[in-house]
C-alpha cells in the first residue's frame, strides 16, 4: 500500500504538472479576476523551476558531500550498491540500458578493482507500480558475469522495491553470508544518501557513506547559467521534491 501511494504521489508532485494545472485554471476558472492570477502564478512558477542557478544551489546544499577515491583508505569487505540506474524494460530488449545514476555501479566497480572493497552487493528490483516487472539486480548479475566480473565476489538482492527494503533485505543477505556482519561501504546517489543513511542505520548496519551521481555542477561566470531558463530544471526539481517527500514519508513510517 505504501509503495503504491508513493508512486501516485510522485506523479502529483511534479512541478510541470503544477504549471499545467495553473494554466488550465487560467483558461477555464469561472472568475475572470482569479484567472489572471493563475496565469501569473504559472509564469512565475515556470521561471522559478527553470532557473539553473537556483536549483544548482539547492542541490549543493542537499547533496551528501563527495569522498575522493584516494580517501577510501580502509579495504571494506562489502560495498552495498543501491539500484535505480538501469532500465531493464527499455527498447531494444536485447541489451542493458543505463541512465545517469549508473555512477553508483561504475564507482563501486572502480573501488573493487582498486582493491578498496572485496565484494559488491547489488540491491533492488523494480520501481514499477503496474505492468511487467523485471528485477534490476538479477539483470545486472547476468550483465556483469558476461563482462567477466568474478561470480564469487558478487552478491544479489533482487526483491526490494524501495530504500527501506534495500536495507532490510541486504542485512538478511549479509547475515547468511557472514558470521559477523562486516562494516560496509554504502553507495548511492548524493541526493539520495540522507534517506539511505537513515534506513541503513535503522536496519543495524555499520557503514560508511560513499556518494555518487551528483546533480550540482561548478558555477559558470556567464549569465546563461544564472538567468536563462533551462528545461532540465523541471526534471531536477521533480527528483529533489520526490526525495524530500520520501524522507518525510519514511520518517512518518518509522523507516528513518
Amino acid at each position: 500500500m505504501f509503495f503504491a501511494f508513493s508512486k501516485i504521489l510522485a506523479f502529483l508532485i511534479h512541478p510541470l504538472n503544477w504549471i499545467a494545472i495553473l494554466l488550465l485554471a487560467a483558461v477555464f476558472y469561472p472568475k475572470k479576476k482569479l484567472r489572471k492570477k493563475f496565469l501569473w502564478a504559472a509564469i512565475g512558477s515556470f521561471f522559478f523551476f527553470t532557473n539553473p542557478f537556483l536549483i544548482n544551489q539547492i542541490f549543493e546544499w542537499w547533496e551528501y558531500p563527495p569522498t575522493a577515491m584516494e580517501e577510501v583508505e580502509t579495504t571494506y569487505e562489502v560495498a552495498v550498491i543501491l539500484g535505480g540506474y538501469s532500465r531493464p524494460l527499455a527498447y531494444p530488449r536485447d541489451r542493458l540500458h543505463f541512465h545517469k545514476g549508473v555512477d553508483r555501479l561504475s564507482n563501486g566497480m572502480e573501488l573493487y578493482f582498486d582493491g578498496k572493497v572485496n565484494r559488491l552487493l547489488l540491491t533492488g528490483s523494480s520501481s514499477r507500480l503496474v505492468g511487467e516487472i523485471i528485477s534490476e539486480s538479477y539483470t545486472l548479475e547476468t550483465y556483469l558475469q558476461k563482462a567477466g566480473f568474478p561470480k564469487e565476489d558478487l552478491m544479489i538482492e533482487g526483491e526490494s522495491r524501495n530504500t527501506w527494503q534495500n536495507a532490510v533485505n541486504s542485512m538478511e543477505i549479509l547475515q547468511k553470508e557472514y558470521d559477523s556482519i562486516p562494516k560496509v561501504l554504502l553507495i548511492t546517489s548524493a541526493f539520495h544518501m540522507k534517506r539511505s543513511i537513515g534506513c541503513f542505520e535503522k536496519a543495524g548496519f555499520d557503514f560508511v557513506p560513499f556518494a555518487t551521481d551528483y546533480y550540482q555542477y561548478p558555477r559558470s561566470p556567464g549569465p546563461g547559467s544564472w538567468l536563462l531558463p533551462d528545461a532540465k530544471g523541471f526534471w531536477k526539481w521533480s527528483i529533489l521534491i520526490k526525495e524530500w517527500v520520501g524522507v518525510l514519508a519514511y520518517n512518518v513510517m518509522g523507516y528513518n
